[in-house]
């Protein structure tokens, strides 16, 4: 764009007499051949995007509801024998509460903050965020067990649970194990809300946990109004390894069966809210573990991530800690109870369960207060969140040990000390911890 010297308006471009370009002023005389090429580029840079939604510190101090209302309205219409409207009356009746789950993440309790972001005469956006921390460390290396597991499952208190048994998922309404000859061969809590459970084990070795990747929203693919449970991945993991028995199969075996499983469910990832999933099973040389997640680091979807498979016979450290991040960016909390988690099994003590428990039971200092510190303790204290009626904690911390033989299965739960109150109270029993089962 260039302007006139004479008076200072827009030149525009024309043809002179011979045909050939010319700037030309429309206001004034001027003239200027164009007799070669003109070319003028400017890079202009980029607008930094501001976080509209003001990033995970904004979710601090938001408010939340555990439930939702229903407004009871219908309409009164009367009229007389030649059809005339006498009267036409719309009447509702008080709000009435019920408590129903997220239907993408399956949590009851939901966070909401409201923003300004159109025009002020629109009324605001409301965006909503649900939370669920969960922390599992875990060892197969270990030459007195096969498998270690000491795990905390965090959750709003009220999440209906059925209690930890020996069952085999045919029944999701009860706790009680089967009355058949045939005897329930997987061990683990149930979720009252979606039948699915998020640690379990079975009595050939095999065991599986699924935490929830943090997040403020997930996207529903195109044609899904709900997202499936995430729960049935370790349901389906553990029902399918009871009809081993027996020898302990070949590591090529289960290593192949493994990934064929995490590749399946690699292949709809898309159809569950965010996730991390261990699956694991006892071979012949020792118990393979396989990760996969449907997150990026950064939060982004992920399909097909190729399963990560951690082999009895590598010498590569493989990671024994994982929460609610992807296993490869841990949080403040994982880091620092791996490196205790270590510490524990080289020392050979004789009160293993005690002093794994006593890691489950590790606070940050001083406890955490509001949601963005979830991810800095591996115990959380009973904490009410603003605007929750109910209290959000570590519900449960569960041990488990299978020895190097096949009868040696334990489990352990214990008694807690709140932090800061001098009670001392069971743990709950909706859940119930493993107990001892030999």
């Amino acid at each position: 764009m260039l302007f006139c010297p004479t008076c200072a308006n827009c030149l525009i471009i024309q043809l002179d007499d011979q045909g050939n370009n010319k700037w030309s002023c429309h206001t004034c005389p001027y003239e200027f051949p164009i007799i070669r090429q003109m070319t003028t580029r400017q890079h202009l840079k980029r607008k930094e995007v501001d976080d509209v939604m003001g990033g995970e510190e904004s979710w601090k101090n938001v408010d939340s509801i555990d439930g939702a209302y229903l407004l009871f309205c219908w309409r009164s219409i009367l009229r007389d024998c030649t059809g005339s409207l006498i009267f036409d009356v719309w009447q509702c009746r008080s709000m009435v509460r019920y408590t129903v789950p997220c239907p993408k993440c399956e949590n009851p309790k939901a966070f909401f903050m409201q923003l300004q972001i159109r025009s002020a005469d629109e009324p605001m956006s409301v965006h909503t965020a649900t939370t669920a921390m969960c922390v599992i460390f875990w060892t197969t290396k270990d030459p007195h067990y096969h498998l270690i597991i000491a795990s905390n499952r965090d959750e709003y208190l009220s999440r209906p649970t059925l209690p930890a048994s020996w069952h085999d998922f045919s029944s999701p309404t009860s706790s009680s194990t089967t009355t058949s000859s045939i005897s329930p061969l997987v061990l683990s809590a149930r979720d009252s809300t979606g039948g699915g459970t998020w640690l379990g084990v079975t009595r050939n070795g095999s065991w599986a946990s699924l935490t929830n990747f943090t997040e403020q929203s997930a996207p529903l693919p195109a044609g899904l109004t709900a997202f499936e449970s995430r729960g049935a991945l370790v349901r389906d993991w553990l029902v399918s390894q009871t009809a081993f028995k027996g020898k302990a199969r070949e590591l090529d075996e289960v290593q192949r069966e493994i990934e064929e499983y995490l590749s399946e469910v690699g292949s709809r990832a898309d159809r569950y809210p965010g996730f991390n999933l261990l699956i694991a099973a006892l071979s012949s040389s020792g118990v393979v573990v396989g990760y996969t997640t449907n997150r990026t680091t950064s939060g982004s979807v992920s399909l097909n991530t190729p399963p990560t498979i951690f082999s009895p016979t590598s010498n590569t450290p493989s990671p024994n800690g994982l929460s609610n991040s992807i296993i490869t960016s841990p949080w403040s909390k994982i880091n620092l109870g791996s490196h205790t988690f270590t510490s524990i099994l080289s020392a050979n003590s004789a009160d293993l369960q005690e002093q794994l428990f006593d890691l489950l039971w590790t606070s940050s200092h001083p406890p955490p207060t509001q949601r963005s510190e979830l991810r800095d303790s591996i115990l959380i204290s009973p904490l009410q969140l603003p605007g929750v009626q109910d209290a959000y904690a570590t519900r449960t911390s569960t041990v488990i040990l299978i020895g190097l033989y096949p009868s040696n299965f334990e489990g352990e739960g214990k008694e807690r000390k709140d932090m800061g109150t001098g009670k001392r109270h069971r743990r709950r029993e909706e859940e119930g911890l493993f107990g001892r089962l030999i």
